[in-house]
């Protein structure tokens, strides 16, 4: 019974997030980008450039594009709201988090 209510309760929080995500996307608040590889290799790096080191961690393997100020929250596609994140520290960071609590969190592990 126990295990029945723990799988409602996930299956209820992650109806409740795509909801959040579907409203955000019809009032236009969130725009998705895909990112050229130039736009891309100017943010993180790669091919003919250096690569830019994670800001959180510093890592330079498996690098991603991160908004600064998440989309979901206002934020946009210009190039001074987004910075290089690692997987793991993207991932953390989510949209409720900022760069300096995922510092933190990674000085912890």
């Amino acid at each position: 019974m126990r295990k029945i209510v723990e799988l409602a309760s996930e299956a209820v929080h992650i109806v409740g997030i795509q909801y959040e995500r579907a409203v955000a996307r019809e009032r236009g608040l969130v725009k998705r980008k895909t990112f050229t590889y130039t736009q891309r290799d100017k943010i993180i790096g790669g091919r003919d450039r250096p690569w830019v080191p994670c800001v959180a961690c510093g890592s330079v393997e498996n690098l991603c594009v991160d908004h600064i100020l998440p989309l979901s929250r206002g934020g946009t596609n210009d190039p001074e709201n987004l910075q290089s994140l690692c997987r793991d520290c993207n991932a953390y960071k989510g949209d409720d988090k900022t760069t300096d609590e995922v510092r933190e969190w990674r000085m912890k592990k």
